[in-house]
């Protein structure tokens, strides 16, 4: 979100005007930023850039003002003991979850905001959860791979005041297939088409291409059955 403030003061022994923009860190990884110039008795000018990510907090802020320069760096970042596990992550000023999916890249989210993806080991650390209160936890689906069965249901945690509650998402690797759906000659079955499978029973294809996983029943077609059901 990006806010923009604009201020100013005059009386018989001071005159300041101030322009102050913003753009605010998201909840989950990303970055941030800050100008401020003043101008009159008091001018000068305060800058700075703020990122964050699942090992931590940066920032780098920049200051001139009455022909004097500053500047600072800075790093923020916790360390969490876990199942004989040191995990770097954000700084935690109060209640955490711990969350294990045993699979990297995997999106998750807080009180439907995104907060942060899996890392190689499958977990990843929800800092600022509300305390005493229900913090809905679930992942995105987007981005799971398609040989992955996830359990994609919402979870509902209540954490303790500067505690962290461990979250785990059950899943398996199951094996899966991409089938074309083509002709005798060879062509791909267009768009809309009317299938019959081998018991009589009629339907429409979807696009040519279509993923497959197990429990799936694939009917099976022949141009003669397409002719007939157009007849």
């Amino acid at each position: 979100r990006d806010l923009v403030m604009a201020s100013g003061q005059i009386d018989k022994t001071y005159q300041t005007a101030t322009v102050d923009y913003s753009h605010q860190l998201p909840a989950g990884n990303g970055y941030g930023y800050r100008v401020r110039a003043d101008a009159a008795d008091y001018r000068g000018i305060d800058a700075g850039i703020y990122a964050q990510n699942n090992l931590g907090g940066y920032l780098a802020e920049f200051s001139r003002r009455l022909g004097t320069t500053s500047w600072r760096l800075g790093e923020t970042g916790s360390i969490v003991w876990f199942h004989a596990k040191l995990i770097p992550t954000r700084w935690l000023s109060d209640s955490f979850g711990v969350v294990d999916v045993p699979q990297s890249g995997i999106k998750v989210l807080a009180n439907n905001q995104y907060i942060a993806s899996t890392g190689r080991r499958g977990i990843v650390i929800l800092p600022q959860l509300i305390p005493y209160s229900q913090n809905a936890v679930r992942i995105d689906d987007e981005g799971v791979p398609i040989d992955l069965q996830i359990n994609l249901e919402e979870k509902q945690i209540v954490p303790m005041p500067r505690t962290g509650v461990y979250v785990k998402f059950s899943a398996a690797k199951v094996k899966g297939a991409l089938l074309i759906l083509t002709t005798e000659d060879g062509i791909p079955v267009p768009l809309g088409a009317e299938v019959r499978s081998a018991t009589g029973q009629c339907g429409r294809s979807r696009p040519a291409r279509r993923s497959f996983r197990p429990g799936d029943r694939v009917a099976r077609t022949s141009t003669r059955d397409m002719e007939r059901s157009s007849m």
